[in-house]
């Protein structure tokens, strides 16, 4: 009797799964357009789930629209073909927030636009404008010595983390006093970061300390380069940029080696992505 519950999943939660992928497969958005197939799949499980609140629409759905013959009351609840699977779920989550992210991050260059800092290369975003995202698959060794640290003085048994033994340990790496290191350990310690696609909203937390040792895996389950690069038209077409290049830090560091740094080529900000947390350059045309 969760009527609120219900009607989230089976028509809100549903609409928008619907919308943002009518949205992102948009021949308009450089899409192949939807699955016919599957539209007719969504329509039928949606008349289904449906029907408990709207069964006179959901008659009408069935039966004029799907062309089913008996009534959807005497239809069987729509059930999963197989079992849900995590790592596909954690891909769209990722894919839907990419846009928005870079959104955002375009609208912070727009606020610091005239600042003495970044004078020399303005960037708006009114005008013609590329994008270029830097993915990493690999974390820098510092903050892989780091996270080992912190496993180190991770306690299995209590769930808890021996603060005393974590600073004896940085001292002797000659962390404790580095300025990126020691607040990385210590912003590790309360949370892990498993999606965080920098200045962006998509990020997930999960807590150290209550969900223990297998928060210390941070790799993505996915290849976060060919997620971003069958994605490049949909952000392309919605950002209304004239060029946008998905690349690897690998390649993107080969590049600048051989053609040198420019407005649309940084080090800096090549050297800043990281796996889950790709760094985004953008550029005025």
């Amino acid at each position: 009797m969760e009527y609120k519950e219900a009607l989230k999943r089976g028509l809100y939660d549903f609409e928008i799964a619907r919308n943002w992928y009518r949205s992102v497969t948009s021949p308009d958005n450089g899409g192949p357009g939807p699955h016919g197939d599957l539209i007719f799949a969504w329509i039928r499980s949606n008349a289904l789930m449906l029907a408990p609140f709207t069964p006179h629409f959901s008659e009408h759905v069935w039966k004029n629209v799907i062309g089913e013959t008996a009534s959807v009351q005497t239809a069987p609840f729509p059930r999963p073909s197989k079992s849900v699977d995590p790592i596909k779920l954690q891909e769209i989550e990722y894919m839907r927030g990419v846009v928005d992210s870079m959104r955002s991050a375009e609208a912070v260059l727009a606020k610091r636009k005239g600042k003495a800092k970044v004078a020399a290369t303005p960037f708006d975003p009114s005008k013609p404008k590329s994008a270029r995202v830097y993915v990493a698959t690999e974390f820098p060794d510092w903050q892989n010595k780091g996270v080992e640290l912190v496993r180190e003085a991770w306690n299995e048994q209590n769930g808890t983390i021996d603060d005393a033994k974590l600073r004896q340990s940085l001292d002797a790496a000659g962390l404790s006093k580095d300025k990126k290191a020691m607040p990385f350990c210590q912003s590790f310690k309360v949370s892990l970061n498993l999606f965080p696609f920098h200045c962006t909203r998509l990020t997930r937390q999960r807590q150290v300390l209550s969900v223990g040792a297998s928060a210390f895996s941070r790799a993505l389950p996915f290849s976060e380069l060919e997620v971003l690069q069958l994605l490049q038209p949909f952000i392309k077409s919605s950002l209304k940029y004239a060029e946008c290049d998905i690349i690897s830090t690998k390649d993107a560091l080969q590049h600048i080696e051989q053609h040198g740094e420019s407005s649309s080529w940084s080090k800096e900000r090549v050297e800043s992505s990281e796996p889950g947390t790709p760094a985004v350059q953008f550029w005025n045309i």
